[in-house]
């Protein structure tokens, strides 16, 4: 991603939408959005959780509970579900294509065999993005013939970060492209001023379009 030249403070607190209860919330730059296949990273284990009050960006995770981890495991109806190269892929393409229907701006993707990181621009809460990507991504698994529909492939839940700087934005698609591990299923965008895109699409918003 090119590396923009604009003062590193949130742009962005003027426009809003309603979350699930109708609440009325400041959009962000952008989302760092991260969920889990079914069964993998169970609430509990080791240092990787997060929950709803814990989520902002730069946060720690939440400490291991050995426990609770424990209790999820045991509530689980299925076997975990591992995401193979080719499986992987058309999860990414799902996202992408999803993407440009919904005309979210896609900045960095990685899927891995069990998570999958996405950093995007949407003027609409980041839950929403967020299932859509799955139920996408379950629908173009299905119709590749992975499976079959009552497969559980993802955690309930997921994390949905707020990314109000710049910094911030940049730092997390350099986490979720070059701090992953050997690349497996990866899509850059390579040629993005991000807060000229987001004032476009504020415009684009005001004028009902």
């Amino acid at each position: 991603m090119n590396k923009t030249t604009t003062s590193n403070t949130a742009t962005s607190n003027t426009i809003q939408s309603r979350d699930r209860e109708g609440a009325v919330k400041p959009i962000p730059l952008a989302y760092f959005i991260t969920f889990s296949c079914y069964g993998t990273h169970l609430h509990g284990y080791e240092s990787e959780s997060v929950d709803r009050s814990n989520n902002k960006y730069g946060t720690p995770h939440l400490p291991p509970d050995e426990k609770q981890r424990q209790r999820e495991q045991d509530n689980m109806i299925q076997d975990q579900y591992i995401l193979d190269y080719d499986r992987a892929k058309i999860v990414l393409d799902s996202i992408m294509q999803n993407s440009s229907h919904r005309k979210w701006n896609l900045l960095a993707v990685h899927v891995r065999s069990t998570h999958i990181h996405v950093v995007i621009q949407a003027l609409v809460a980041p839950e929403k993005v967020m299932n859509d990507l799955k139920s996408y991504a379950s629908r173009s698994l299905n119709n590749a013939g992975f499976e079959n529909s009552d497969r559980k492939r993802w955690a309930r839940h997921g994390s949905t970060k707020y990314l109000w700087k710049v910094n911030d934005l940049e730092n997390a698609v350099h986490y979720v492209l070059h701090e992953q591990g050997d690349p497996m299923a990866v899509y850059e965008n390579k040629c993005l001023d991000v807060e000229k895109i987001f004032i476009n699409q504020k415009e684009s918003l005001s004028h009902g379009s």
